[in-house]
């Protein structure tokens, strides 16, 4: 386990999300050594689970057999402190064969006012996009809130099935959203071939605005005039491409009419959402 890491440099994933899903876990830990940032791996022990645990005839129904048992929760909690275990091992191995840094913290609460808590000290946080275990299925209105503020970060979305790929695409639609999307394209460009896809409508001025900071900052990049209205167009036009990673702003317009998490889901691609200022992803 490594130092405790810089706040703003460390990507906060949920491990408890991620629980067995080792691909997307490789994926994560591949793009935190694109980015060169830590991981901070947070396992949380659900608090409202635990409470309905102790209730008295609570039973657990076993998926596959459908037999049903008593569930008490001192037998919870050890099933929760065995995927802790298990979560912390699967980070460690992603992270060491990536060479990137890590922890592991677990923490007992609420699950998204917690994972809400800590993505405020990270500077990208990532959430398994559109699968059973992810917290962005949670339907109370408080848990809603907590996701709400957690959409307004930087974040990662990972599909639960991600392709292979090589290419990282990154879509421009605005001139005031190139400084926080090309300080992560910087770092990736030495590693990974890097596209970037002019999707607004004022393209000639954002195209001479670009090629010029892609030359201050090193960046080599192939740059297309691709004006677009609709993730749909993205994803016919990313269809046999399959990229490693696609990066946007939060406020693109591609993304006003369509939730992003299912659309990565479909598109089996990682996405990460830049919002933050540059400084916290890069």
């Amino acid at each position: 386990m490594t130092d405790q890491p810089n706040p703003d440099g460390f990507i906060l994933v949920s491990l408890d999300t991620l629980r067995g899903d080792v691909g997307a876990l490789e994926r994560l830990a591949e793009i935190a050594a694109l980015l060169q940032r830590r991981l901070h791996g947070l396992y949380i022990e659900d608090e409202d689970l635990l409470t309905i645990a102790g209730l008295p005839f609570t039973r657990e129904i076993n998926l596959h057999t459908r037999d049903e048992s008593n569930l008490e929760r001192n037998q919870l909690e050890q099933q929760m402190r065995a995927m802790a275990r298990q979560a912390e091992a699967m980070l460690a191995q992603s992270a060491e064969r990536w060479g990137v840094e890590w922890q592991f913290q677990q923490v007992r609460g609420k699950v998204t006012a917690e994972l809400a808590k800590a993505a405020e000290r990270a500077g990208l946080v990532s959430l398994l996009a559109s699968s059973q275990n992810s917290y962005l299925n949670r339907l109370l209105p408080q848990e809603q809130d907590d996701l709400r503020r957690l959409l307004q970060l930087s974040c990662i979305l990972l599909p639960a099935v991600i392709t292979a790929g090589e290419e990282v695409v990154v879509v421009i639609d605005s001139s005031d959203q190139t400084e926080s999307l090309l300080q992560p394209a910087q770092l990736i460009c030495a590693n990974r071939p890097v596209t970037i896809l002019l999707s607004g409508g004022d393209t000639p001025l954002l195209r001479q605005q670009l090629e010029q900071e892609c030359s201050q900052r090193g960046i080599s990049a192939a740059i297309f005039d691709t004006p677009m209205v609709s993730l749909g167009q993205l994803e016919t036009l990313l269809e046999r491409r399959k990229p490693n990673l696609i990066i946007m702003h939060q406020r693109n317009d591609l993304l006003a009419a369509q939730l992003p998490e299912k659309w990565v889901q479909r598109m089996q691609v990682p996405m990460l959402l830049v919002q933050q200022p540059a400084a916290a992803v890069a």
